[in-house]
């Protein structure tokens, strides 16, 4: 087989940890763009049980073993291939006629860190959406691209009126004063726990005052502490589980919502952020250096006690609102969906050296 025969023109593969339910999800839409230009797409998933089937015209093919989706990638023969995140993705950087890898995380053990780290060079083009996490890949700078997970600036800005009917059809109390919000998914990694125990003192001193979380009980262990945490720390009545909401439901709660925290132990983009603040909510989040590295203004308490003063300072002063959607306005841009897709096309037509869009 010639060169020129080895890949399959129109062909695109792409490797992400899990297959998608829906491929409009950010994480997802290479896929959907491709698909959309005409190309013949696969999703290929290093999961259980192996088999294959067909999201939104896109097939996606679940191989149970890393040495499974080599050979997968290796049939399919794919004139593009790209790689969302995932650790032995770096390994595919001559999968393809052109390759790509977004976010690929940075293994455990030191010597599988060296390999990543000499094998990220066989890409033609590299994403890393945080600027804390860049310096550690010594990319070649011809191969850095720019591409965030997108935002849908347009939605989150639309102004919402607030409906009290959302708490009432839903059984929750509706919110009488500063509602402090946290959207996430209920698990460990997320210490929604902990933030609930570190405002604990700050809502007994403002009885008026709400703390909401939104998020799908993933780890329903964490649900039912936080349902136990609230009452032990004398605060039951304003403390609210939304439970999971489509992007309507959070934008009406962000709505009601005073300020955002984020308490993560790590983060990466955290598209939370970047809804609030498009949402006019300012935000305070985990002294971490994937957030800090990307707003630098917003305020990252490392005690409970600076939490909580935090908190305070938002709700009680308007300046300090205006000051960080002020300066934080660039960065929320950066994420727009429109400049996302654009980007996305740009590259892949550079890549592949011909008009596909």
């Amino acid at each position: 087989m010639t060169v020129a025969r080895l890949w399959r023109r129109g062909v695109a593969a792409l490797n992400y940890e899990l297959p998608p339910k829906t491929i409009e999800y950010q994480t997802y839409l290479p896929a959907k763009l491709l698909r959309d230009a005409g190309f013949d797409v696969h999703i290929v998933s290093r999961a259980r049980p192996r088999g294959h089937h067909m999201v939104e015209g896109v097939t996606c093919w679940i191989e149970p073993s890393t040495s499974n989706v080599v050979r997968r990638l290796a049939q399919l023969r794919a004139e593009f291939v790209y790689c969302e995140a995932t650790a032995y993705g770096v390994l595919f950087g001559k999968a393809g006629r052109r390759t790509w890898h977004r976010n690929p995380p940075l293994a455990s053990h030191p010597a599988s860190r060296a390999l990543q780290r000499r094998a990220i060079r066989w890409f033609d083009a590299v994403t890393i959406t945080n600027p804390a996490e860049l310096n550690a890949w010594h990319l070649r700078p011809r191969q850095i691209v720019d591409l965030s997970y997108p935002v849908d600036l347009k939605f989150w800005r639309t102004a919402t009126d607030r409906d009290p009917d959302f708490w009432s059809q839903r059984g929750l109390p509706v919110p009488r004063g500063p509602v402090i919000v946290c959207v996430a998914g209920l698990v460990r990694l997320k210490r929604q726990v902990e933030l609930a125990d570190a405002l604990a003192p700050l809502l007994r001193a403002r009885p008026d005052a709400s703390l909401v979380f939104v998020g799908h009980p993933f780890d329903r262990a964490v649900h039912d502490e936080l349902i136990a945490r609230r009452a032990a720390n004398g605060v039951a009545d304003q403390v609210i589980l939304t439970g999971a909401l489509t992007h309507d439901g959070v934008r009406q709660v962000l709505a009601w919502s005073t300020v955002s925290v984020i308490h993560s132990e790590a983060e990466t983009q955290c598209m939370a952020i970047y809804e609030s603040l498009a949402s006019g909510v300012p935000v305070i989040m985990s002294p971490i250096p994937q957030l800090q590295s990307q707003f630098p203004t917003l305020p990252a308490p490392t005690s409970d006690a600076e939490l909580r003063d935090a908190v305070a300072r938002l709700i009680d002063d308007p300046g300090a609102v205006d000051y960080q959607l002020g300066t934080t306005a660039e960065r929320v841009e950066w994420a727009d969906r429109d400049r996302h897709d654009q980007n996305f096309r740009e590259t892949i037509e550079r890549l592949l050296g011909r008009t596909v869009f």
